[in-house]
């Protein structure tokens, strides 16, 4: 992953060291609400569907009022569908048939979602939610502070979500105030039984966070030198967990953060660790594994990196690299036709037009250039099968 086309190893790579690593988002629920309720953690979307229903016509909240916000798919998601699809574009609900809402690849073929006819499925099941106001109302003019407040104030049921800036979050935020508890649920299936396709899983090279030495530098080996440090033993340390003695321990030899670092009074413990180490972060490293174990101090966030690292992501697509000159052709293209996407999904999704809006969007793809746009990412697609392992 970390080689270009041609074979050459590009950057001095951030690269995430354990199979833990590689998932810090998915679907978390108020478990408490699902207790009051005589709930199960749903495992099909009927199941989310019917939860979803007993969250709005059951006052799971208990103040007499008819409050509750079902589930909030607003997340703050880098790349397409940040926002009101955020969850999409971490694949919970629409990866229940097995595509994304952009590009994934399927036994080595690119594909774009919304071309895919099981789109139209999903987009359907999602407009009918909102009309039945299992979806909040208000996610399309979502942000972190509206979010952040009906999340505390007792009201979202439901939402994608980080496992630290999340559920240990909102924890932190509602201790002492009530039954509130939040527990990781899985991506959903259209079958009882299924494992979910996709999730919120990256690469182990996630193709940020690296370093390279550009042809002005005068200094090119003490820089090499000091970048190769980061990736020796003593390195390691210093970039995941920072100085020994003022940020962590050595416990039975287990690199340990410190109290005064975990449990600051007034400074959340990953504002603590930045101030000292890159472990919760990313840079020219590879992260440590302990790290996120410490991090993750509840029992629940504990449990979300065994419940978000189910699906098999057999779909996920590795970091691709395209030549300067696809690279101007292909944001041309997308430029206008995500504008145009953008537009269709939200207007059918709250109602305010029909699928047919969806369908005539999706047969006039082809003439707004997706073919070329597919060819590209296929290119790119097959230049990275074919690099030297």
């Amino acid at each position: 992953m970390i080689v270009t086309d041609e074979g050459d190893i590009y950057a001095f790579p951030f690269i995430r060291g354990d199979p833990l690593l590689l998932v810090s988002v998915g679907l978390a629920i108020r478990q408490d609400w699902l207790d009051r309720l005589g709930l199960r953690t749903p495992a099909t979307l009927e199941d989310w569907r019917g939860m979803l229903a007993a969250f709005k016509q059951r006052d799971p909240n208990g103040n007499g009022k008819a409050d509750e916000i079902p589930l909030s798919t607003w997340a703050a998601s880098p790349g397409a569908g940040t926002g009101a699809r955020g969850a999409f574009s971490r694949y919970s609900f629409i990866g229940a048939w097995g595509i994304g809402q952009d590009w994934y690849q399927e036994n080595g073929v690119m594909k774009f979602g919304p071309l895919q006819p099981e789109f139209r499925e999903f987009l359907a099941t999602m407009t009918q939610w909102y009309k039945d106001g299992l979806i909040d109302a208000d996610v399309f003019a979502t942000n972190q502070a509206s979010f952040d407040a009906k999340m505390t104030n007792n009201q979202i049921g439901a939402a994608s979500m980080q496992g630290g800036n999340g559920i240990g979050k909102y924890a932190g935020l509602m201790t002492g105030k009530g039954t509130f508890k939040l527990s990781a649920a899985p991506n959903p299936t259209l079958r009882a039984g299924e494992r979910p396709q996709l999730g919120g899983r990256d690469n182990p090279y996630p193709g940020q966070g690296s370093a390279a030495i550009t042809s002005s530098n005068k200094s090119v080996v003490e820089t090499v030198k000091m970048l190769d440090y980061a990736y020796s033993p003593e390195g390691s340390l210093l970039f995941n967990f920072g100085i020994e003695g003022t940020s962590y321990t050595l416990v039975n030899g287990l690199p340990t953060y410190l109290d005064a670092v975990m449990h600051d009074p007034k400074i959340p413990s990953a504002q603590m660790i930045s101030r000292f180490a890159r472990g919760n972060f990313n840079g020219p490293f590879v992260q440590d594994v302990r790290y996120i174990t410490q991090y993750y101090e509840l029992p629940e966030q504990k449990d979300a990196l065994k419940v978000w690292t189910q699906p098999t992501n057999e779909k996920l697509l590795p970091p691709l690299t395209v030549t300067q000159d696809e690279s101007k052709r292909f944001a041309s293209l997308m430029t206008d036709i995500n504008t145009r996407y953008d537009e269709v999904f939200n207007r059918v999704w709250s109602g305010k037009a029909g699928l047919d809006e969806w369908d005539g969007f999706a047969r006039g793809l082809r003439g707004m250039g997706i073919d070329d746009a597919l060819k590209i990412q296929q290119a790119a697609l097959d230049r990275y099968n074919k690099r030297p392992s």
